[in-house]
């Protein structure tokens, strides 16, 4: 039992398939209530799961592909159901990551003014769908920053994006209209939730509760990392901090702040996993993935 707790963490590719199988489980009954959203929402979601794969190995937190980032963030997107017919928030999802990698391919480039440019634009595109994205554009100019590729150079290039996007989106809404009928429900979703959903906020907690454990299980190793996975940390956790604050604080900015938390927890949990095999690590993990289940089922069964 003891070894097995204690190498838990190094999922092979089978266990770690058969694991989001399982906890895909968990989207059942947003499937039966609405098939096609959820069916395009899951879609995106694991597309996601594997762009996450993909940055935790092109940043060298992970040595060869591994499935366990796939498994940490099916577990957290799998009690957030809410989400599971918000098809929006993967879109913003998707272009967080993607600027996430653009931010290390920027790494110490002076000027990064493609970079700069590609990923306000990808945060900006988001914006279109989500429109409280759009508060990350200063986290954005903080990454750069912590990569050492900020300059005048490319905080021009930035606004240059920021302006395009705002044209372009200004012509469409008043010549086409086609914003409107993308963001309608999103719309629809903060109209009927001023707040944060009651059924919401425990997994929303816990997600968050997540996070800053493995931020500070992260901040002990943190010296020990090499300068790669030392910046995808501190990315990390500053997407963290800002969604967690705009989950729980008025104005709420509910799905994409979820969203952004869900990646940004999952994250971290991956670094942490593929990082220790320890008989503490086991046990996290196991609690990781035992805990959305149960708060899943409860609110299943009109618990809370």
């Amino acid at each position: 039992m003891y070894n097995l707790l204690k190498h838990i963490t190094g999922l092979g590719w089978v266990a770690a398939i058969l694991l989001s199988l399982l906890l895909l489980g968990l989207w059942v009954p947003s499937f039966i209530a609405n098939p096609l959203l959820c069916a395009v929402t899951c879609t995106l979601a694991l597309f996601n799961a594997m762009l996450l794969i993909a940055l935790l190995y092109r940043t060298g937190v992970t040595r060869v592909l591994s499935g366990m980032p796939m498994v940490c963030y099916l577990c957290l997107m799998g009690m957030m159901p809410a989400l599971h017919t918000l098809w929006q928030s993967q879109v913003a999802v998707l272009c967080l990551l993607t600027i996430i990698l653009l931010l290390h391919l920027s790494w110490r480039k002076n000027p990064a003014v493609q970079e700069s440019f590609g990923a306000t634009l990808l945060l900006c595109a988001a914006g279109l769908f989500m429109p409280d994205m759009l508060v990350f554009v200063p986290l954005l100019w903080g990454g750069m920053m912590t990569q050492r590729a900020f300059s005048v150079r490319t905080w021009m290039a930035s606004l240059t994006a920021i302006a395009l996007v705002a044209l372009y989106g200004w012509i469409a809404w008043h010549w086409f209209d086609w914003t409107l009928r993308l963001a309608s429900p999103y719309e629809a979703f903060l109209l009927r939730n001023v707040g944060l959903p009651s059924g919401e906020i425990i997994p929303a907690a816990l997600i968050v509760l997540f996070g800053f454990f493995f931020a500070v299980c992260g901040l002990l190793d943190y010296n020990r990392e090499n300068v790669s996975v030392q910046s995808l940390f501190v990315i990390l956790t500053a997407i963290l901090l800002v969604a967690g604050i705009l989950m729980f604080f008025p104005p709420v900015l509910f799905p994409s702040a979820a969203a952004a938390a869900v990646c940004a927890t999952a994250g971290l949990a991956a670094v942490f996993f593929t990082s220790h095999q320890s008989l503490f690590a086991g046990i996290s993990f196991l609690l990781f993935l035992l805990l959305p289940v149960a708060v899943t089922l409860l609110h299943f069964f009109g618990i809370y």
